[in-house]
């Protein structure tokens, strides 16, 4: 039952200064952890909650409220950090980079480099770990061949970010999922909607790119370093990437989940034991605390060294307060009183998506956050999908369109930030080659204009289904 009680336009606008603020002078500013910023802002919005009647009973209920719908993300992360570990240890991801590695030509460095990242970037689920490892190895390579190092960087930049888009394992597709209460499948299945497209569009571009460098040498010897390494470490085994692909079926087939992935990680560990050189302890301890190696290549370590339950952490942490956070903003009317402002401005779907990515932009801009980019326009505007009988995964895909894309363009968002420390560049250079984050905008505003892609309730395809907390 919802509260009667509600908080007026200008303590909405107060506690939204409040989030702008706190949020954008801890990340940007003081360098705290986002976590403490999410405490301390919630802190400021409970004040404002109590100066307008309500009881801290009530908040913490709010709180806690939301916490309980945060359980099924944080299983599903958790069980998503044992399958990290568990494909680490028993070769599936060296396999995978291996191989792909193997496949790049002088001719084609941009586009299979581009490539190789969507594969590694959708299987690992993080576009920091893929351009700040392998990444950084193209960085090398791109200057061996001559490449400009903004066109180098623009490549990785756009196939890091395509796991964060579509991958199961991503935080930021969990939390599209449970902004948006969709199901992971019915999700993926309208991402590919704006994925198909723009990765159809961004590897021609980076094959049309690369015919200018025929000529130049590719440096085989960084290559071979890598795989090399991986050679001495694991067994490789192109055998071993059934297991990726029978995960896929099974998440197709509409198997929950957290069963899913917890079958991905135990078929992982079953892998390690029969064919890796490690013993027992190592491999479960993966499952827990990640995978070490120490091989004295540091780009095989920064990539290999991760995963478990423990390296999910610090994101299960983030989604418990943010879900509590837009419990608090959801139950104490600020909401709804923001979204009865905006909805002069919504008269259809057209306007809705549209708005959807705007208050995406600026929520990056103003907060720096990629999770508040996605939370904020979630939680405001979810309502108006409903009365306007638009499917939540129209919603759930334009989240990811706007507030994760926008993440890689606003210059001094926490992600764009991170991207030119680790590859060197300024995000103003990189930016314009990096296709799949500003085109995807683009085309979702195509969607909206043209009602492709912009489903009701009443159609039957694709399927989607609300998850029930």
């Amino acid at each position: 039952m919802e509260n009667a009680k509600s908080v007026t336009l200008n303590k909405a606008l107060l506690m939204l200064l409040c989030i702008v603020v706190i949020l954008s002078a801890g990340n940007v500013i003081l360098k705290i952890p986002t976590e403490i910023s999410f405490v301390l802002t919630i802190v400021a919005i409970s004040l404002v909650a109590l100066s307008s009647g309500f009881t801290l009973k009530e908040l913490q209920g709010f709180f806690v409220e939301g916490c309980r719908e945060s359980l099924i993300v944080v299983l599903i992360m958790m069980s998503v950090g044992m399958v990290i570990g568990s494909w680490i240890v028993s070769g599936i991801v060296p396999s995978i980079i291996y191989y792909g590695l193997k496949f790049i030509s002088p001719s084609f460095f941009l586009v299979s480099g581009f490539l190789l990242l969507c594969l590694v970037s959708f299987f690992i689920g993080s576009s920091f770990a893929t351009a700040g490892t392998l990444g950084v190895a193209f960085m090398g390579i791109g200057y061996g061949m001559g490449i400009p190092p903004a066109m180098t960087a623009g490549m990785v930049i756009s196939g890091s970010l395509f796991g964060n888009k579509i991958s199961p394992f991503a935080d930021t597709t969990n939390l599209c999922l449970a902004v948006a209460k969709v199901e992971l499948v019915d999700h993926i299945k309208s991402m590919l909607y704006s994925v198909v497209p723009i990765l159809v569009i961004s590897t021609a571009i980076y094959t049309y790119l690369g015919f200018g460098f025929v000529q130049e040498s590719l440096d085989q010897s960084k290559l071979d370093l890598i795989t090399t390494t991986l050679g001495q470490r694991f067994i490789i085994n192109p055998f071993f990437l059934i297991v990726p692909i029978l995960t896929i079926i099974l998440a197709i087939r509409r198997m929950p989940p957290v069963i899913a992935l917890l079958l991905a990680a135990l078929i992982g560990v079953v892998v390690a034991l029969i064919w890796q050189p490690y013993d027992a302890t190592t491999i479960f301890k993966a499952l827990s605390s990640g995978f070490l190696i120490k091989s004295g290549v540091p780009q095989v370590d920064a990539l290999l060294n991760r995963g478990g339950i423990s390296s999910m952490t610090s994101i299960i942490t983030l989604v418990i307060f943010i879900l509590g956070f837009g419990q608090i903003l959801q139950k104490t009317g600020v909401v709804n009183v923001l979204l009865d402002k905006v909805q002069g401005v919504i008269r259809g779907s057209t306007s809705l998506v549209i708005t959807t990515l705007i208050t995406g932009l600026l929520t990056d801009m103003l907060t720096a956050s990629q999770y508040m980019s996605i939370l904020l326009p979630g939680q405001m505007l979810r309502p108006a999908y409903e009365r306007l009988n638009i499917r939540m995964t129209v919603l759930s895909r334009t989240l990811e369109d706007g507030g994760t894309m926008f993440s890689y363009i606003v210059p001094w968002s926490v992600t764009a930030l991170y991207l030119s420390g680790v590859l060197g560049l300024p995000v103003i250079e990189m930016v314009p080659y990096a296709y799949q984050a500003w085109l995807t905008p683009f085309l979702t505003v195509f969607y909206a204009i043209t009602g492709i892609a912009i489903w009701k309730e009443v159609d039957r395809q694709p399927e989607a289904r609300t998850i029930n907390p």
